[in-house]
C-alpha cells in the first residue's frame, strides 16, 4: 500500500473534471452557431459554423428517418474525433500539434509522411499568447471551483446544529486516546489496497482513452475515425425498420405460438424424464460444476506456477528488475520537446538493413524449464551466423 500513489490517483481522477468545462465550451460553439472554420470568399474573411450545420442536418434527417440512427451514431464518433483533431491543431506550437486527417491519408496512400522542419522558438509569440490564455482559463476554472466550495462550506456551517460542537470535542478526545500507539501501523490496508489497485487500472484506462481521443496515439485515432466513417456509410443503406420489425415478428411467432406445446411434448419432457428425480439431476449438475471448478483451478495454479518460474528464470538471466513494456501510452504526463528544440527532415536514401548475426531475445517458452523461443523443434538452439 502506497498512500502517495493513492493520493496521486485521486488527484489524477479529479483532474478529469476539468473536461466538463471543455465540453461546455464545445456545446456553446455547436448550439449557439459560433463560427470556428475560417473561410475566404471574394476577398471577405469570416468564420463558418460548420459544426452547427452538421449537427442541424444530422438531427433533422434522423428524426424524419430513424433508419439513419445506427449510421449517424458512427458518424458522430468520427465527427467527434475530427473535432478533437481540429482542436489540437489550434495550438500554434509545432511540438504540440499532430498530423492532420488529410496528412494521415496522404501518409497511408503514399507510404510516407510529408517532411516538416521545425526551427528553434518557432511561433514563439503565438505560443506565449496561447499559453497565457490557457493559464487564464485554468485560473478561472480554479476560482470558480474555490468559490463553489466556499459557498458549500458556508451553507454547511449555516445548517449545522449547535450540538455538533460538543460532539466534535468528544470526538477529538476519543481520537487522541491510544492514537500514538498505532502510528506505525496501517489497519486500513486490507480496505485501501484493493481501492488503490482499482484506481490504478481506471487511471491507466483513462490515459489510453485520452491519448486516443486527443490524437496522441494518432495511428489508433486515425483507424477509429475511418472505421466509424466507412461503417456509417455501410449501415446507412440497411433498412433498419424492416429488419427490426421482421426480427420481432419471427421471435414472437416462434416463441409464443401454440406449437410450443409440441416442443414441450417431444423435447422438454424427454429431458425431464432422463433423470430419476430432481435430486439426482441437481447432484449431477453439482458434480459437473465441481469438476469444472477443479479443472479451472488446476489450470490457474499451473499458470501461476509457470509465471513464477518464468519470472525467476528471467531474473536469473537478465537481472532482478523485470518490467512490462506498455503497448499504449499509459503514462500520466506527456513528453513534449521544449520551444528551443529543432527538427530537420532526413532526405537521404534509406539503406537496406543487413542482418549479419542473430542474438537470442528475452522471449522464453516452456513449462518446467523455459528455453529460448527461437529454438528448433528438437529443443536445440539454432546456430547463429
Amino acid at each position: 500500500l502506497n498512500m502517495d500513489a493513492l493520493k496521486n490517483y485521486g488527484d489524477e481522477l479529479s483532474g478529469y473534471a476539468s473536461i466538463s468545462y471543455s465540453i461546455v465550451d464545445a456545446l456553446k460553439v455547436v448550439l449557439l452557431w459560433r463560427g470556428h472554420y475560417p473561410v475566404k470568399i471574394c476577398g471577405l474573411k469570416f468564420s463558418l459554423a460548420l459544426h452547427s450545420m452538421i449537427a442541424f442536418v444530422m438531427g433533422v434527417t434522423c428524426i424524419e428517418n430513424f433508419n439513419l440512427f445506427p449510421s449517424y451514431s458512427l458518424f458522430a464518433v468520427a465527427w467527434f474525433m475530427l473535432a478533437t483533431n481540429e482542436h489540437r491543431q489550434r495550438n500554434p506550437s509545432p511540438w504540440h500539434g499532430s498530423m492532420t486527417f488529410r496528412e494521415m491519408w496522404y501518409a497511408f496512400l503514399a507510404g510516407k509522411s510529408p517532411p516538416k522542419a521545425i526551427a528553434d522558438n518557432e511561433n514563439e509569440a503565438a505560443v506565449r499568447r496561447f499559453e497565457k490564455a490557457k493559464e487564464a482559463r485554468c485560473q478561472q476554472i480554479a476560482d470558480d471551483k474555490a468559490q463553489a466550495e466556499e459557498t458549500a462550506k458556508k451553507m454547511t456551517e449555516f445548517l449545522t446544529n449547535e450540538d455538533e460542537e460538543d460532539e466534535a470535542v468528544d470526538a477529538d478526545l476519543s481520537t487522541q486516546v491510544g492514537g500514538k500507539a498505532l502510528s506505525g501501523l496501517n489497519p486500513l490496508k486490507p480496505i485501501l489496497m484493493p481501492i488503490q489497485i482499482t484506481l490504478a487500472l481506471i487511471c491507466k484506462a483513462l490515459r489510453i482513452v485520452s491519448s486516443i481521443l486527443t490524437w496522441e496515439e494518432s495511428p489508433y485515432a486515425f483507424v477509429l475515425t475511418n472505421v466509424c466513417i466507412f461503417g456509417g456509410l455501410a449501415l446507412i443503406w440497411v433498412p433498419w425498420d424492416f429488419v427490426l420489425r421482421w426480427t420481432a415478428r419471427i421471435v414472437i411467432w416462434l416463441v409464443l405460438g401454440p406449437w410450443m406445446k409440441l416442443a414441450d411434448i417431444f423435447y422438454v419432457r424427454k429431458l425431464e424424464e432422463e433423470g430419476d428425480n430432481e435430486a439426482k439431476q441437481f447432484k449431477s449438475l453439482a458434480n459437473e460444476r465441481l469438476s469444472t471448478i477443479a479443472a479451472s483451478k488446476r489450470a490457474i495454479m499451473k499458470k501461476k506456477e509457470d509465471l513464477m518460474k518464468l519470472s525467476a528464470i528471467k531474473r536469473y538471466m537478465f537481472g532482478k528488475f523485470v518490467t512490462r513494456v506498455p503497448q499504449f501510452k499509459e503514462y500520466r504526463f506527456q513528453d513534449t520537446p521544449l520551444a528551443e528544440s529543432t527538427a530537420t527532415p532526413h532526405e537521404g536514401e534509406q539503406n537496406a538493413v543487413v542482418i549479419t548475426e542473430k542474438k537470442h531475445g528475452q522471449l522464453l517458452v516452456g513449462h518446467m524449464v523455459p528455453r529460448w523461443a527461437d529454438a528448433d523443434d528438437d529443443g536445440k538452439p539454432t546456430a547463429t551466423k
